[in-house]
């Protein structure tokens, strides 16, 4: 024979109430933890949304390796390094950024300009790779990848 007690319904609205708030809590940090992961996830593709944007003042190609993430510190040796072509007086034709390194495609007038452009970027930066120029018509072509 089973024991009939008596539960009082404060107790049931009680016990209702606390079961109501742990779900409610539960619902607020799992809405809380997607927007923080949601932001994350835009601020990582803006990074190199932004690399696009800047190239679209220049007329030189700048293009971003698709397997790589690109970082901000990139970004900014990108900048510093185009401000030294143009106060050296150097043009490249293409730039090609990963998350290690720039790799840029220049063109000159003669073998002269070719060493005094080699000559000039290894004074100031660590050039990981150096391609043999490629006279095209009056012009040689070399590709030169720097590490960031």
């Amino acid at each position: 024979m089973k024991k009939k007690t008596f539960i009082p319904s404060w107790y049931e609205d009680k016990k209702n109430e606390i079961i109501y708030k742990r779900t409610k809590t539960c619902i607020m940090i799992i809405i809380i933890a997607n927007i923080i992961l949601l932001g994350f996830i835009l601020n990582i593709s803006n990074k190199a949304d932004s690399i696009e944007v800047y190239n679209a003042s220049k007329n030189n190609n700048i293009g971003v390796l698709s397997t790589d993430i690109v970082d901000i510190v990139t970004v900014e040796k990108y900048k510093e390094l185009s401000s030294f072509l143009e106060v050296n007086n150097l043009n490249f034709k293409n730039i090609n950024i990963s998350k290690k390194s720039l790799e840029i495609d220049m063109e000159v007038k003669s073998y002269d300009e070719y060493i005094i452009a080699i000559r000039c970027i290894e004074n100031h930066y660590s050039i990981k790779e150096l391609t043999p120029s490629n006279k095209n018509g009056e012009k040689y072509n070399f590709k030169i990848i720097i590490e960031v």
